[in-house]
């Protein structure tokens, strides 16, 4: 009866949190603050979405400027900020949102006092979706997976099986980090990689064809 009684808890609980939005912007991502953590800390979103942060406790801003720990700049695809405001369980307030229209990987934290430091941290991962890449991708039944990756990602070559292919993978900021020709089938260990969008690129002698991987 108590595990019922927590799980019936836990969802009014999120269903009152899903209807509520005092930033009141229609088909928004929202982002729960409160205490030390954003919520969820890590989403995908596609180009031209609009995130928005509501605090339902303590104070609280939302930093794409300058990460607050090492003082050195996220280096995101462009700086953005919303000033702190307190908020309640009892009183929702809207920080802030922000339209992200440049595809890319934000870093994001609270600069208020040791929030960050805490683990107030959070990644923005927005995706230009390019379909014509992933329809030749899908008509060459190659797959990539799994999407998003934690230890190891698979690119299974398809139809280019037998045929050279170089395999490159490319961090946010557009640096190579990974470089392999293959024939076949190759499980590329992405453990050691920061969390974030990279770019996938398959290369041939006929042809160059680009995907988007996230590894958390």
């Amino acid at each position: 009866m108590r595990v019922l009684i927590n799980a019936l808890f836990c969802l009014m609980t999120t269903i009152s949190f899903s209807q509520i939005n005092p930033c009141e912007i229609e088909d928004a991502i929202l982002v729960q603050s409160f205490s030390f953590a954003y919520d969820p800390d890590i989403i995908t979103i596609n180009i031209g979405e609009t995130v928005a942060w509501i605090n339902t406790q303590g104070y609280h801003d939302v930093n794409g400027e300058i990460n607050s720990i090492t003082g050195e700049n996220f280096n995101n695809p462009e700086d953005f900020y919303l000033p702190p405001i307190s908020g309640s369980s009892s009183n929702n307030t809207c920080i802030g949102y922000y339209t992200f229209t440049i595809p890319g990987t934000y870093y994001y934290d609270c600069s208020i006092g040791s929030h960050a430091m805490n683990g107030m941290t959070g990644i923005i991962n927005v995706i230009d979706d390019n379909a014509q890449s992933l329809d030749e991708l899908e008509a060459l039944s190659v797959l990539i997976y799994p999407n998003p990756a934690t230890n190891n990602l698979t690119v299974d070559l398809g139809d280019l099986n037998g045929v050279k292919t170089t395999i490159k993978l490319y961090n946010s900021s557009s640096k190579l980090v990974f470089e392999k020709e293959s024939t076949s089938t190759l499980m590329i260990d992405v453990s050691g990689f920061a969390k974030g969008m990279y770019s996938l690129e398959l290369s041939t002698y006929e042809q160059v064809l680009m995907s988007q991987v996230i590894i958390e």
